[in-house]
């Protein structure tokens, strides 16, 4: 998987349609005053760039130039170390992006470090249990898909708390899907009957940045060995 896989797929009309279901869910609740860090590939659910708006592609995938008409706003880098200061981004949107990471814990950590205390983190990734996972039409049966408790597993590891647990894309893979009557029965079917094998899960982290005491770490009080000398002493004395 490419850039140019990924580029072709959202040409087609399952593609488009991708993007129509998804759109509502990674664009919900964006701020236009927000710096926010898109991550991976957002370009088919971004229609407009706010001047704050930063780009950040996997250099094991490529990169395109975006906006086509003004400044780019697009940089290929590892992703296992973001180029950016800490705290610096109050919305971070992760898509096609965490399942091909080499390394996700320490991506996800870096994730951590450049979100603000109080920003929100949307992270998108195909659905282990669904159809799509499990065919290469689509850049959702590509790389490591993930169930609901593996990726809540993932977040709670790497420091983060879980507000929004969601699922999406509820339509069925076709190479050549056209809207129909068929389609929109098999939606419903899948929405309303088995949700658990929708195409995606979407989920809405925030950053954990309390500290605890590790479960086997003992806290002992400093001593003063003049004053363990002076008792000790002090009981020679006595016999």
């Amino acid at each position: 998987m490419d850039i140019s896989d990924l580029i072709r797929f959202y040409k087609t009309p399952l593609g488009k349609i991708v993007s129509e279901e998804l759109v509502t869910f990674i664009r919900a609740n964006d701020k236009i005053d927000d710096h926010h860090l898109y991550v991976g590939f957002p370009f088919s659910f971004t229609k407009t760039s706010s001047k704050l708006d930063i780009y950040l592609m996997d250099r094991n995938i490529g990169a395109i130039r975006y906006p086509s008409t003004k400044c780019n706003k697009v940089a290929l880098t590892d992703l296992n170390a973001i180029p950016l200061p800490d705290e610096s981004m109050q919305q971070i949107t992760v898509v096609h992006c965490l399942e091909f990471a080499t390394n996700p814990k320490k991506f996800m950590r870096e994730l951590w470090r450049v979100l603000t205390p109080e920003g929100i983190l949307k992270v998108i990734v195909p659905n282990r249990r669904s159809i799509w996972s499990h065919l290469d039409i689509s850049p959702f049966g590509h790389g490591n898909p993930y169930s609901m408790s593996q990726l809540s597993t993932l977040a709670k590891e790497c420091q983060f708390d879980i507000t929004l647990k969601q699922r999406g894309l509820f339509i069925l893979p076709h190479q050549s899907w056209q809207p129909s009557l068929i389609t929109h029965v098999q939606q419903y079917l899948v929405k309303n009957i088995t949700p658990k094998l929708s195409g995606v899960i979407i989920m809405n982290l925030t950053k954990r940045v309390y500290c605890r005491t590790l479960p086997n770490e003992r806290k002992r009080l400093p001593t003063s060995e003049s004053i363990i000398r002076a008792k000790a002493s002090s009981f020679e004395d006595r016999g």
